[in-house]
Protein backbone atom coordinates (compact mmCIF):
# COMPACT_ATOMS: atom_id res chain seq x y z
CA UNK A 1 0.00 0.00 0.00
CA UNK A 2 1.55 3.25 -1.15
CA UNK A 3 -0.01 5.73 1.25
CA UNK A 4 0.32 5.73 5.04
CA UNK A 5 -2.90 4.96 6.90
CA UNK A 6 -4.49 6.43 9.98
CA UNK A 7 -4.85 3.33 12.15
CA UNK A 8 -6.78 3.09 15.42
CA UNK A 9 -5.64 0.15 17.55
CA UNK A 10 -8.02 -0.77 20.37
CA UNK A 11 -6.23 -2.42 23.25
CA UNK A 12 -2.73 -1.96 24.69
CA UNK A 13 -2.05 -5.60 25.46
CA UNK A 14 0.64 -7.61 23.71
CA UNK A 15 -1.34 -8.08 20.48
CA UNK A 16 -2.37 -4.44 20.14
CA UNK A 17 1.04 -3.06 21.03
CA UNK A 18 2.86 -5.47 18.70
CA UNK A 19 0.57 -4.34 15.87
CA UNK A 20 1.16 -0.71 16.81
CA UNK A 21 4.96 -1.09 16.83
CA UNK A 22 5.06 -2.80 13.43
CA UNK A 23 2.51 -0.40 11.91
CA UNK A 24 4.52 2.57 13.18
CA UNK A 25 7.73 1.09 11.81
CA UNK A 26 5.98 0.63 8.44
CA UNK A 27 5.21 4.36 8.34
CA UNK A 28 1.54 4.35 9.30
CA UNK A 29 0.04 6.88 11.72
CA UNK A 30 -1.02 4.90 14.77
CA UNK A 31 -3.12 5.72 17.80
CA UNK A 32 -3.72 3.11 20.52
CA UNK A 33 -6.89 3.38 22.60
CA UNK A 34 -6.72 1.55 25.94
CA UNK A 35 -9.46 1.28 28.55
CA UNK A 36 -7.06 1.13 31.53
CA UNK A 37 -6.13 4.42 33.18
CA UNK A 38 -2.41 3.59 32.97
CA UNK A 39 -0.07 0.70 32.31
CA UNK A 40 -0.13 -0.61 35.90
CA UNK A 41 -3.90 -0.41 36.46
CA UNK A 42 -4.38 -4.17 36.74
CA UNK A 43 -2.49 -7.43 36.82
CA UNK A 44 -1.07 -8.24 33.40
CA UNK A 45 -0.64 -11.96 33.93
CA UNK A 46 2.27 -14.26 34.55
CA UNK A 47 5.02 -15.79 32.50
CA UNK A 48 4.73 -16.22 28.73
CA UNK A 49 6.59 -18.78 26.65
CA UNK A 50 8.02 -17.20 23.51
CA UNK A 51 8.83 -19.78 20.86
CA UNK A 52 12.18 -19.15 19.22
CA UNK A 53 10.80 -20.08 15.80
CA UNK A 54 7.52 -18.15 16.10
CA UNK A 55 7.14 -15.17 18.42
CA UNK A 56 10.83 -14.45 18.66
CA UNK A 57 11.09 -14.11 14.90
CA UNK A 58 8.61 -11.25 15.10
CA UNK A 59 10.52 -9.63 17.96
CA UNK A 60 13.68 -9.86 15.84
CA UNK A 61 11.86 -8.23 12.98
CA UNK A 62 10.93 -5.33 15.27
CA UNK A 63 14.63 -4.87 15.98
CA UNK A 64 14.06 -5.63 19.66
CA UNK A 65 15.78 -8.99 20.12
CA UNK A 66 18.60 -7.57 22.25
CA UNK A 67 16.06 -5.80 24.47
CA UNK A 68 14.05 -8.99 24.74
CA UNK A 69 17.14 -11.02 25.62
CA UNK A 70 17.83 -8.67 28.53
CA UNK A 71 14.41 -9.24 30.16
CA UNK A 72 13.69 -12.87 29.23
CA UNK A 73 14.71 -16.15 30.82
CA UNK A 74 15.78 -18.89 28.40
CA UNK A 75 16.80 -21.05 31.35
CA UNK A 76 13.12 -21.24 32.38
CA UNK A 77 11.83 -22.30 28.95
CA UNK A 78 11.51 -25.91 29.94
CA UNK A 79 9.14 -28.07 31.91
CA UNK A 80 8.59 -31.47 33.38
CA UNK A 81 5.50 -33.56 34.07
CA UNK A 82 4.86 -35.48 37.29
CA UNK A 83 1.97 -37.61 38.46
CA UNK A 84 -0.02 -37.10 41.66
CA UNK A 85 2.66 -38.92 43.64
CA UNK A 86 5.32 -36.49 42.41
CA UNK A 87 7.00 -39.11 40.21
CA UNK A 88 8.56 -37.61 37.08
CA UNK A 89 6.88 -39.10 34.02
CA UNK A 90 8.26 -36.66 31.48
CA UNK A 91 11.61 -35.05 32.27
CA UNK A 92 12.65 -31.56 31.15
CA UNK A 93 13.75 -31.21 27.56
CA UNK A 94 16.20 -28.43 26.88
CA UNK A 95 17.25 -27.47 23.37
CA UNK A 96 19.96 -24.79 23.61
CA UNK A 97 19.56 -24.04 19.91
CA UNK A 98 15.82 -23.32 20.10
CA UNK A 99 16.05 -19.70 21.34
CA UNK A 100 12.86 -20.31 23.30
CA UNK A 101 12.50 -18.10 26.37
CA UNK A 102 10.08 -17.24 29.15
CA UNK A 103 9.27 -13.62 29.83
CA UNK A 104 6.99 -11.98 32.35
CA UNK A 105 4.05 -10.42 30.55
CA UNK A 106 4.54 -6.95 32.13
CA UNK A 107 8.15 -6.92 30.87
CA UNK A 108 7.13 -7.79 27.32
CA UNK A 109 4.39 -5.18 27.39
CA UNK A 110 6.79 -2.54 28.74
CA UNK A 111 9.29 -3.36 26.00
CA UNK A 112 6.65 -2.71 23.33
CA UNK A 113 5.36 0.46 25.01
CA UNK A 114 8.89 1.85 25.24
CA UNK A 115 9.31 1.52 21.48
CA UNK A 116 6.30 3.62 20.54
CA UNK A 117 6.25 7.43 20.44
CA UNK A 118 5.29 8.76 23.86
CA UNK A 119 1.87 10.05 22.83
CA UNK A 120 0.75 6.94 20.92
CA UNK A 121 -1.39 5.41 23.69
CA UNK A 122 -4.50 7.15 24.94
CA UNK A 123 -5.11 5.68 28.39
CA UNK A 124 -8.58 5.54 29.92
CA UNK A 125 -10.12 5.42 26.44
CA UNK A 126 -12.61 2.56 26.32
CA UNK A 127 -14.42 1.89 23.07
CA UNK A 128 -18.20 2.14 23.20
CA UNK A 129 -19.10 1.47 19.58
CA UNK A 130 -17.68 1.13 16.08
CA UNK A 131 -19.51 1.89 12.85
CA UNK A 132 -18.90 2.96 9.26
CA UNK A 133 -19.57 6.56 8.22
CA UNK A 134 -18.78 8.05 4.85
CA UNK A 135 -16.67 5.04 3.96
CA UNK A 136 -14.41 5.19 7.05
CA UNK A 137 -14.53 3.54 10.48
CA UNK A 138 -16.01 5.79 13.16
CA UNK A 139 -15.18 5.05 16.81
CA UNK A 140 -17.11 6.36 19.82
CA UNK A 141 -15.60 6.10 23.29
CA UNK A 142 -17.08 5.90 26.78
CA UNK A 143 -15.85 9.40 27.64
CA UNK A 144 -17.99 10.84 24.85
CA UNK A 145 -15.15 11.50 22.41
CA UNK A 146 -14.93 9.98 18.97
CA UNK A 147 -12.39 9.35 16.22
CA UNK A 148 -12.18 8.32 12.58
CA UNK A 149 -9.55 6.13 10.94
CA UNK A 150 -8.71 4.33 7.73
CA UNK A 151 -8.37 1.04 9.62
CA UNK A 152 -9.31 -0.25 13.08
CA UNK A 153 -7.33 -3.09 14.65
CA UNK A 154 -9.06 -4.82 17.54
CA UNK A 155 -6.49 -6.04 20.02
CA UNK A 156 -8.89 -5.58 22.93
CA UNK A 157 -8.77 -9.09 24.28
CA UNK A 158 -11.18 -11.87 25.15
CA UNK A 159 -14.26 -9.64 25.48
CA UNK A 160 -13.42 -7.42 22.51
CA UNK A 161 -15.83 -4.64 21.61
CA UNK A 162 -14.29 -4.40 18.16
CA UNK A 163 -15.12 -8.08 17.60
CA UNK A 164 -18.76 -7.42 18.49
CA UNK A 165 -18.78 -4.75 15.77
CA UNK A 166 -17.46 -6.96 12.96
CA UNK A 167 -19.70 -9.99 13.37
CA UNK A 168 -17.49 -12.13 15.59
CA UNK A 169 -18.76 -14.39 18.36
CA UNK A 170 -18.11 -14.50 22.09
CA UNK A 171 -15.80 -17.14 23.59
CA UNK A 172 -17.33 -20.11 25.38
CA UNK A 173 -16.44 -21.65 28.74
CA UNK A 174 -14.19 -24.69 28.45
CA UNK A 175 -15.53 -26.38 31.59
CA UNK A 176 -12.16 -25.86 33.28
CA UNK A 177 -11.17 -23.18 35.79
CA UNK A 178 -7.83 -22.11 37.25
CA UNK A 179 -7.27 -20.83 40.77
CA UNK A 180 -4.34 -18.47 40.15
CA UNK A 181 -2.01 -18.38 43.17
CA UNK A 182 1.11 -16.22 43.65
CA UNK A 183 4.24 -16.92 45.68
CA UNK A 184 6.52 -13.86 45.58
CA UNK A 185 10.10 -14.26 46.77
CA UNK A 186 9.52 -17.99 46.69
CA UNK A 187 13.05 -19.01 47.74
CA UNK A 188 12.85 -17.02 50.96
CA UNK A 189 9.21 -17.45 51.95
CA UNK A 190 8.24 -20.79 50.38
CA UNK A 191 11.48 -22.77 49.97
CA UNK A 192 9.76 -26.17 49.73
CA UNK A 193 7.57 -24.91 46.87
CA UNK A 194 10.66 -23.53 45.14
CA UNK A 195 12.36 -26.90 45.51
CA UNK A 196 9.35 -28.74 44.08
CA UNK A 197 9.07 -26.51 41.02
CA UNK A 198 12.83 -26.35 40.41
CA UNK A 199 13.26 -24.42 37.11
CA UNK A 200 10.77 -23.55 34.41
CA UNK A 201 7.28 -25.05 34.56
CA UNK A 202 6.03 -28.02 36.54
CA UNK A 203 2.94 -29.88 35.29
CA UNK A 204 1.15 -32.29 37.61
CA UNK A 205 -2.19 -33.90 36.90
CA UNK A 206 -4.60 -36.74 37.37
CA UNK A 207 -8.28 -37.25 36.56
CA UNK A 208 -9.95 -33.82 36.48
CA UNK A 209 -7.28 -32.09 38.58
CA UNK A 210 -4.04 -30.37 37.67
CA UNK A 211 -1.28 -28.01 38.73
CA UNK A 212 0.75 -25.76 36.46
CA UNK A 213 3.51 -24.11 38.48
CA UNK A 214 5.81 -21.54 36.89
CA UNK A 215 9.10 -20.36 38.29
CA UNK A 216 10.54 -17.23 36.74
CA UNK A 217 13.14 -15.09 38.44
CA UNK A 218 12.49 -15.01 42.19
CA UNK A 219 8.74 -15.52 41.98
CA UNK A 220 6.40 -18.45 41.43
CA UNK A 221 2.88 -18.61 40.07
CA UNK A 222 0.66 -21.65 40.36
CA UNK A 223 -2.53 -22.41 38.44
CA UNK A 224 -4.68 -24.98 40.24
CA UNK A 225 -6.84 -26.52 37.52
CA UNK A 226 -10.19 -28.20 38.10
CA UNK A 227 -13.44 -28.98 36.30
CA UNK A 228 -16.52 -27.09 37.48
CA UNK A 229 -19.73 -25.46 36.37
CA UNK A 230 -19.33 -21.81 35.44
CA UNK A 231 -22.13 -20.61 37.73
CA UNK A 232 -20.40 -22.29 40.67
CA UNK A 233 -16.97 -20.75 40.14
CA UNK A 234 -18.50 -17.32 39.54
CA UNK A 235 -20.57 -17.39 42.71
CA UNK A 236 -18.32 -19.21 45.19
CA UNK A 237 -15.84 -17.06 47.20
CA UNK A 238 -12.20 -17.80 46.29
CA UNK A 239 -11.48 -18.86 49.87
CA UNK A 240 -14.28 -21.45 49.69
CA UNK A 241 -12.99 -22.77 46.36
CA UNK A 242 -9.50 -23.02 47.77
CA UNK A 243 -10.71 -24.94 50.84
CA UNK A 244 -12.66 -27.31 48.63
CA UNK A 245 -9.63 -27.88 46.41
CA UNK A 246 -7.43 -28.59 49.43
CA UNK A 247 -9.86 -31.34 50.47
CA UNK A 248 -10.22 -32.66 46.92
CA UNK A 249 -6.48 -32.92 46.24
CA UNK A 250 -5.87 -34.58 49.60
CA UNK A 251 -8.72 -37.05 49.11
CA UNK A 252 -7.35 -37.93 45.68
CA UNK A 253 -4.08 -38.99 47.28
CA UNK A 254 -1.80 -36.25 45.97
CA UNK A 255 1.66 -36.05 47.49
CA UNK A 256 2.02 -33.39 50.24
CA UNK A 257 4.75 -31.65 48.21
CA UNK A 258 2.07 -30.95 45.59
CA UNK A 259 -0.92 -30.27 47.83
CA UNK A 260 1.20 -27.53 49.39
CA UNK A 261 0.45 -25.48 46.29
CA UNK A 262 -3.14 -25.27 47.53
CA UNK A 263 -2.43 -24.92 51.26
CA UNK A 264 0.54 -22.53 51.48
CA UNK A 265 0.13 -18.78 51.78
CA UNK A 266 -2.64 -16.60 53.12
CA UNK A 267 -4.26 -15.30 49.93
CA UNK A 268 -6.67 -17.79 48.37
CA UNK A 269 -5.91 -16.72 44.80
CA UNK A 270 -7.82 -15.39 41.81
CA UNK A 271 -10.50 -17.44 40.08
CA UNK A 272 -9.93 -17.63 36.31
CA UNK A 273 -12.43 -19.64 34.24
CA UNK A 274 -10.81 -20.75 30.98
CA UNK A 275 -12.69 -19.46 27.93
CA UNK A 276 -11.95 -20.21 24.30
CA UNK A 277 -13.30 -19.56 20.85
CA UNK A 278 -14.70 -22.50 18.90
CA UNK A 279 -12.14 -23.86 16.47
CA UNK A 280 -12.43 -21.97 13.20
CA UNK A 281 -13.87 -18.74 14.65
CA UNK A 282 -14.33 -16.10 11.93
CA UNK A 283 -16.22 -12.88 11.26
CA UNK A 284 -17.63 -11.16 8.20
CA UNK A 285 -16.55 -7.56 8.81
CA UNK A 286 -20.10 -6.20 8.94
CA UNK A 287 -21.55 -4.11 11.76
CA UNK A 288 -24.44 -6.24 13.08
CA UNK A 289 -26.76 -3.30 13.70
CA UNK A 290 -26.44 -1.83 10.21
CA UNK A 291 -25.07 -4.57 7.99
CA UNK A 292 -22.44 -2.14 6.70
CA UNK A 293 -18.93 -3.40 6.12
CA UNK A 294 -16.29 -1.64 8.18
CA UNK A 295 -12.51 -1.53 7.66
CA UNK A 296 -11.65 -3.35 10.87
CA UNK A 297 -9.98 -6.58 11.85
CA UNK A 298 -8.82 -8.46 14.94
CA UNK A 299 -5.54 -9.68 16.41
CA UNK A 300 -4.63 -11.86 19.39
CA UNK A 301 -7.28 -13.06 21.84
CA UNK A 302 -9.91 -10.87 20.22
CA UNK A 303 -9.49 -12.96 17.07
CA UNK A 304 -8.81 -16.45 18.43
CA UNK A 305 -8.96 -16.87 22.21
CA UNK A 306 -7.62 -20.27 23.21
CA UNK A 307 -6.58 -22.03 26.37
CA UNK A 308 -3.00 -21.41 27.54
CA UNK A 309 -2.08 -25.00 26.75
CA UNK A 310 0.46 -25.27 23.93
CA UNK A 311 1.65 -21.70 24.73
CA UNK A 312 0.46 -20.50 21.35
CA UNK A 313 -1.66 -17.48 22.30
CA UNK A 314 1.02 -14.80 22.56
CA UNK A 315 3.11 -16.32 19.79
CA UNK A 316 0.14 -16.20 17.45
CA UNK A 317 -0.69 -12.66 18.56
CA UNK A 318 2.80 -11.56 17.51
CA UNK A 319 2.38 -13.39 14.19
CA UNK A 320 -0.98 -11.68 13.69
CA UNK A 321 0.72 -8.30 13.92
CA UNK A 322 3.41 -9.26 11.42
CA UNK A 323 0.95 -10.84 9.01
CA UNK A 324 -1.34 -7.80 9.11
CA UNK A 325 1.45 -5.34 8.39
CA UNK A 326 2.79 -7.52 5.58
CA UNK A 327 -0.68 -7.78 4.04
CA UNK A 328 -1.05 -3.99 4.11
CA UNK A 329 2.36 -3.64 2.48
CA UNK A 330 1.48 -6.10 -0.30
CA UNK A 331 -2.06 -4.97 -1.13
CA UNK A 332 -3.43 -2.07 -3.12
CA UNK A 333 -6.46 -1.44 -0.88
CA UNK A 334 -7.37 -1.92 2.76
CA UNK A 335 -10.09 -4.36 1.72
CA UNK A 336 -7.63 -6.53 -0.21
CA UNK A 337 -5.19 -6.39 2.69
CA UNK A 338 -7.80 -7.53 5.21
CA UNK A 339 -8.93 -10.36 2.93
CA UNK A 340 -5.31 -11.53 2.61
CA UNK A 341 -4.48 -11.16 6.31
CA UNK A 342 -7.63 -12.84 7.60
CA UNK A 343 -7.43 -15.82 5.26
CA UNK A 344 -3.88 -16.54 6.35
CA UNK A 345 -4.53 -15.87 10.03
CA UNK A 346 -7.75 -17.93 10.12
CA UNK A 347 -5.98 -21.02 8.76
CA UNK A 348 -3.13 -20.67 11.22
CA UNK A 349 -5.40 -19.86 14.17
CA UNK A 350 -7.71 -22.82 13.50
CA UNK A 351 -4.81 -25.27 13.61
CA UNK A 352 -3.45 -23.72 16.81
CA UNK A 353 -6.90 -23.63 18.44
CA UNK A 354 -7.46 -27.29 17.64
CA UNK A 355 -4.13 -28.18 19.24
CA UNK A 356 -4.82 -26.13 22.38
CA UNK A 357 -8.41 -27.41 22.59
CA UNK A 358 -7.24 -31.03 22.49
CA UNK A 359 -4.31 -30.45 24.83
CA UNK A 360 -6.25 -28.94 27.74
CA UNK A 361 -8.84 -31.72 27.54
CA UNK A 362 -6.17 -34.40 27.49
CA UNK A 363 -4.50 -32.73 30.48
CA UNK A 364 -7.77 -32.85 32.46
CA UNK A 365 -8.92 -36.22 31.06
CA UNK A 366 -10.34 -38.96 33.28
CA UNK A 367 -7.36 -41.07 32.21
CA UNK A 368 -4.76 -38.38 32.92
CA UNK A 369 -1.82 -38.28 32.89
CA UNK A 370 -1.67 -41.27 30.52
CA UNK A 371 -4.03 -39.68 27.99
CA UNK A 372 -2.04 -36.44 27.94
CA UNK A 373 1.24 -38.27 27.41
CA UNK A 374 -0.34 -40.39 24.68
CA UNK A 375 -1.53 -37.29 22.89
CA UNK A 376 1.84 -35.58 23.24
CA UNK A 377 3.45 -38.58 21.56
CA UNK A 378 1.06 -38.52 18.58
CA UNK A 379 0.17 -34.85 18.05
CA UNK A 380 2.09 -31.60 18.02
CA UNK A 381 1.43 -28.32 19.77
CA UNK A 382 3.13 -26.67 16.77
CA UNK A 383 0.66 -27.77 14.11
CA UNK A 384 0.51 -27.19 10.38
CA UNK A 385 0.02 -24.98 8.53
CA UNK A 386 3.56 -23.91 9.20
CA UNK A 387 4.26 -20.18 9.22
CA UNK A 388 7.29 -18.72 7.53
CA UNK A 389 7.85 -15.00 7.87
CA UNK A 390 10.03 -15.18 4.76
CA UNK A 391 7.08 -16.25 2.59
CA UNK A 392 6.31 -13.84 -0.26
CA UNK A 393 3.45 -11.63 0.79
CA UNK A 394 0.91 -10.32 -1.69
CA UNK A 395 -2.79 -11.08 -2.24
CA UNK A 396 -2.09 -12.95 -5.48
CA UNK A 397 -0.35 -15.69 -3.50
CA UNK A 398 -3.71 -16.56 -1.92
CA UNK A 399 -6.66 -18.40 -3.46
CA UNK A 400 -8.79 -16.21 -5.69
CA UNK A 401 -11.79 -16.41 -3.37
CA UNK A 402 -9.90 -14.23 -0.88
CA UNK A 403 -9.56 -11.36 -3.34
CA UNK A 404 -11.31 -8.01 -3.28
CA UNK A 405 -14.97 -8.24 -2.41
CA UNK A 406 -14.82 -11.86 -1.29
CA UNK A 407 -13.89 -11.34 2.36
CA UNK A 408 -17.26 -12.29 3.79
CA UNK A 409 -17.47 -15.42 1.67
CA UNK A 410 -14.11 -16.87 2.73
CA UNK A 411 -14.42 -20.48 3.76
Amino acid sequence: MERPLDVAVCGAGIAGLAAAVLLHQAGHRVRVHERDAHAATRDQGGSIGIDGAIGRRVIERMGLDDVFAAVSHPEDATGRVVDAAGTVIRPPRIDPESRDAEVERPELRRMLLDHLPADTVRWGHRLRSLDERDGRPHLTFEDGTDAVADLVVGGDGAWSRVRASVGGTEPVYSGITFLDRRFPDVDRDFPSIAATIQRGTLFAHTAGLGLIAQRIGGNARVYVAFRAELDHVRSAPPAALRADLERTFTAAGWDPSLTEFTTAGEEPGTVRPVFEHPVGHRWDGRVPATGRRVAATLVGDAAHLQSPFCALGTNNALLDAADLVDALDGAGTVEDALAAYESRMWRRAAAAAEAAHASIRAFMHDEAPAEHLRRRSTASCRPDPAVDLDDPWAPEYLPARFGSGARAAAE
